[in-house]
């Protein structure tokens, strides 16, 4: 039997909120989650191109403003990983944002505990 090394997914946590970004790259780390962290989406698109290995893309819709161009770019430049957004809006308002971007797999909100998206992205990563 041939023993690979356990390589753990990578996410890319992108929010220009400080303590909550540092809260959720905690939370995706204790669960085993590679974190890399962006504050604005053109320090995301930056780190997409220097690194296109990212499993998931997780997205704080307004940062500082809905930028659904950047996100469209994300997608291109990472076509197989599951690209997520969140937000403190309502979420049926967060997808009609989100609606003109192709390929928003998910929409998830801000006010849920950093466990339960943590255990989202590990459920969504695990059924593709």
């Amino acid at each position: 039997m041939l023993d690979y090394p356990f390589v753990p997914p990578r996410v890319l946590v992108c929010d220009d909120a400080p303590g909550f970004r540092l809260m959720l790259g905690l939370t995706l780390r204790d669960a085993g989650w590679e974190v890399e962290e962006a504050d604005s989406y053109v320090t995301a698109l930056a780190r997409v191109r220097e690194s296109p290995t990212f499993d998931v893309v997780l997205a704080d819709i307004w940062m500082p403003e809905p930028d659904m161009a950047s996100l469209a770019a994300i997608r291109a430049q990472l076509p197989d990983a599951t690209l997520a957004v969140m937000s403190s809006l309502d979420l049926d308002q967060a997808r009609a944002l989100v609606a003109e971007v192709d390929g928003v797999d998910m929409v998830l909100s801000k006010r849920t505990a950093p466990e339960e998206l943590a255990a989202a992205l590990e459920h969504r990563r695990q059924a593709t």
